[in-house]
């Protein structure tokens, strides 16, 4: 079928609603939800005058009415995932984060950016429509951007418990900390890993969540409520969570942290978000971005 891109943005708006209903036959037996195999289809009812936007997500550039080419999906709307985008024919690109350097569309600051002011030239030139979905896969269960930050470590059949906010691993064979973080860099091809505290101690329980999830009070959590030997993060303020596992190692605890960095843990994610994408496009042509990390380690 042929997709105006308003649609698409709406059909990813409803992904959650969708999800809710997995499996339940659409009313009147139409392909307005989900098939039995958790395939999407056609729109669903009501789509056309559905908003354009949901909290953080939703259109930031673009004309709505024209028709969908292509998808491409990236972790960041950088003018190269711009670029890349047109490269292969998308007129849609869907990212994780904000378009003009803050995760908030309407903060003020950007509205007298050059550089922000510049790059929405470039856009409205390039002709490709913008959609942020940021909030809807981590609302969804599993956290969509955590799970394939643990599908791509290879950890899937390692599962024990979901949470909102984190997922916990019991891995089959005791892993330190600084093996985890060499098989962080070689899987999620990043540069280097930051950590904290007992680098040398065999885990088995481990914690892994993404982007800027990787403060003190949850991290404090993973490890006093959730048994975590070792938490995997995006980031976090420096003086929180590294601080705490300094002095829980002090104290006698054997624990670890590993940073990969913000986009190196959602990167994943968006990959997988971008297959659940072409499931709801049919004949659409859906392309995931693997974006250089913008901070370099040097």
């Amino acid at each position: 079928m042929t997709w105006t891109i308003g649609e698409a943005v709406r059909r990813l708006l409803q992904l959650e609603l969708d999800e809710a209903r997995l499996g339940e036959p659409a009313a009147g037996g139409s392909a307005a939800g989900p098939d039995s195999r958790g395939n999407l289809g056609q729109p669903a009812a009501g789509a056309g005058s559905a908003p354009l936007s949901a909290g953080a997500d939703g259109l930031l550039a673009g004309d709505p009415q024209r028709t969908l080419t292509g998808v491409a999906v990236s972790f960041a709307a950088s003018l190269d995932a711009l670029e890349r985008a047109g490269d292969v024919g998308a007129n849609l690109l869907v990212v994780h984060e904000g378009l003009y350097f803050s995760h908030h569309a309407d903060a003020a600051w950007t509205a007298r950016s050059a550089a922000a002011q510049a790059k929405r030239r470039r856009i409205e030139a390039s002709g490709i429509a913008v959609c942020r979905w940021h909030d809807g896969p981590h609302r969804l269960r599993p956290d969509v951007i955590t799970a394939g930050l643990v599908r791509r470590l290879g950890w899937e059949d390692a599962v024990v418990r979901t949470l909102p906010e984190a997922t916990i691993i019991r891995l089959p064979e005791p892993l330190s900390a600084a093996a985890a973080a060499e098989l962080a860099k070689r899987r999620l091809g990043a540069s280097g890993v930051r950590a904290a505290g007992d680098l040398a101690h065999p885990c088995r329980t481990v914690a892994v969540t993404v982007g800027y999830r990787g403060g003190g009070e949850l991290a404090a959590r993973l490890y006093e409520e959730h048994g975590a030997e070792l938490l995997l993060a995006g980031e976090g303020p420096e003086w929180e969570a590294p601080e705490y596992v300094r002095d829980a190692v002090r104290l006698g605890r054997r624990i670890a942290l590993l940073y990969v960095g913000h986009a190196a843990s959602e990167q994943p994610g968006m990959e997988l978000a971008a297959e659940r994408i072409g499931r709801m496009l049919p004949g659409v042509p859906v392309h995931f971005l693997n974006e250089r990390d913008g901070i370099q380690t040097i």
